[in-house]
């Protein structure tokens, strides 16, 4: 069993590769948003580490922490698509 296989289930691989297809070509305050694809990438095995530049790696980290962080702020449970509370539906 590869590192990427125990990393990630089969759901979390093919919401990556979702948001990847979403976020191609997106720009975030003039900067491409790249996260999604590297980390596909690298767990497709269509590229290696060593050949993403450390400037690439840095971005792509800061990019996953501002997603991680946007959808920490969301109340997921709390509320449906209409905003009314679950319990009242």
């Amino acid at each position: 069993m590869n590192k990427t296989t125990t990393c990630f289930s089969d759901e979390e691989i093919q919401e990556i590769e979702e948001f990847k297809d979403a976020t191609l070509a997106m720009t975030v305050d003039g900067k491409e948003l790249i996260c999604f694809s590297i980390l596909y990438d690298l767990i497709q095995k269509r590229t290696e580490l060593r050949d993403i530049s450390r400037t690439e790696l840095v971005k792509s980290y800061a990019q996953l922490k501002g997603v991680k962080d946007t959808f920490a702020s969301f109340d997921f449970c709390r509320y449906n698509h209409l905003g009314m509370h679950r319990k009242q539906i």
